[in-house]
């Protein structure tokens, strides 16, 4: 339960943000932001390669969002291209 209280505490623009939890009586399940646009994974397999300048805006998204769970103690252990949103 306290991934959700701090995931919960959680709101920057490059961080999906938390909606809602349920549990039954084996799982807790939680419910996550929508996000409308494609994964980083999805657009590199498609497109093949990104310009020098569509890398630097993913990146400049990516290190802020990543300062910012930082500056609230919160360390991401899962980081991929999967599951980074292109916005």
């Amino acid at each position: 339960m306290s991934e959700i209280r701090i995931h919960r505490s959680l709101h920057h623009p490059n961080v999906v943000g938390f909606e809602h939890f349920f549990e039954d009586n084996e799982n807790v399940y939680i419910l996550l932001e929508m996000c409308q646009n494609q994964t980083l994974n999805e657009l590199l397999r498609r497109r093949k390669r990104l310009t020098e300048l569509e890398v630097q805006c993913y990146l400049v998204q990516l290190i802020s969002g990543m300062k910012y769970l930082h500056a609230h103690r919160v360390i991401h252990r899962e980081y991929s291209s999967i599951g980074t949103q292109v916005v």
